[in-house]
């Protein structure tokens, strides 16, 4: 169970570290979705995000490379990994990769260290 953050009105934030919701397989990966879980509107959602200056997309993108990294510390392949970010071009998941923890997925694999700076 995740502890409510100040501001959003003793509701877990849907951002930060310690997260409150997380979509399984089959689930609806949707602000709607998300907002209900949280008992507020989507357009609530959306607002409070973008005063925390980020997006239900950014949030979700980062969520599912953070799967992804679980995938490679593990051993799983590349195209495992990219399918668990919801990417299917191997290349574009290279990318946002790369982007989010500063080294390839070829790289992750090699370094097995489990935590990114």
């Amino acid at each position: 169970m995740t502890r409510p953050e100040a501001g959003w009105g003793g509701r877990a934030s849907p951002s930060g570290s310690g997260g409150c919701w997380h979509p399984h397989r089959g689930e609806d990966w949707t602000v709607s979705a998300a907002a209900e879980k949280l008992t507020m509107a989507g357009s609530t959602l959306r607002r409070r995000l973008a005063t925390e200056g980020t997006s239900f997309r950014e949030i979700l993108r980062a969520v599912r490379l953070d799967a992804a990294d679980r995938i490679l510390a593990a051993r799983g392949s590349s195209a495992q990994a990219a399918a668990a970010a919801g990417l299917s071009s191997r290349g574009h998941f290279a990318r946002a990769y790369r982007d989010r923890f500063g080294l390839g997925p070829s790289e992750r694999r090699k370094t097995q260290s489990g935590t990114h700076l």
